[in-house]
Parts: C-alpha cells; sequence; structure tokens
C-alpha cells in the first residue's frame, strides 16, 4: 500500500499556541514518514543566476501550511532549516479509507 511507499524520514513541528507578542509557538520535532521528491532548477536572468528549491511530500501525517518541516539529513534542531509548505492537498482512499497528504515546499 501507500505506506510502503513512505521510504524517507522527515521532522514535522505542528503549531501549539501563539506567545505573547503574538508569534506561533511550535510542538517539539517529530520524526515521520514520507516520500520526498525533491527538485533544483536554475534559472538565468541576463549576467544573474538563482536557484529555485522545491520538494514534494507524500505523508499520511496531517500537515498544515503553517507548520515546519525539515527535510531528510537537515537537523531539526536547527529552526533555520525548518520549511514552511507553500501548498498542502489532501485525498482520502475510497478503498482504504486512509488519508494522503501531498505538500509542497
Amino acid at each position: 500500500m501507500i505506506d510502503q511507499l513512505l521510504v524517507d524520514t522527515i521532522y514535522h513541528s505542528a503549531i501549539s499556541g501563539v506567545d505573547s507578542d503574538g508569534q506561533f509557538t511550535f510542538s517539539s520535532p517529530v520524526a515521520i514518514t514520507a516520500k520526498v521528491d525533491e527538485m533544483d532548477s536554475l534559472s538565468s536572468a541576463g549576467n544573474s543566476q538563482s536557484v529555485s528549491y522545491r520538494a514534494e511530500i507524500i505523508t499520511l501525517t496531517e500537515i498544515k501550511r503553517e507548520d515546519r518541516l525539515w527535510l531528510p539529513n537537515d537537523s531539526s534542531a536547527n529552526t533555520d532549516l525548518a520549511h514552511s509548505p507553500s501548498s498542502v492537498q489532501s485525498a482520502t482512499g475510497l478503498g482504504s479509507g486512509q488519508t494522503v497528504y501531498k505538500v509542497i515546499l
């Protein structure tokens, strides 16, 4: 089934509240299984080049747009390496009843 495709480990930190300054607070990062496809693309404009980075993540763990994610091999202790989803979609299998989440970083 789908969980056989989830061969990567990422870390997920969900919003746990709001502090006195109105900033989100987050739960401790938790390891979850996922399928991660990382994509880099190089674009040129005149004399400058830039690298655009994106990743597509498939998981059975509910992810929300405000959550933080760390990709495989990134230390979840380093909040500078955390990513916020730009898009989250979900679908539920008719036969299995499992909800699958597709996250784009």
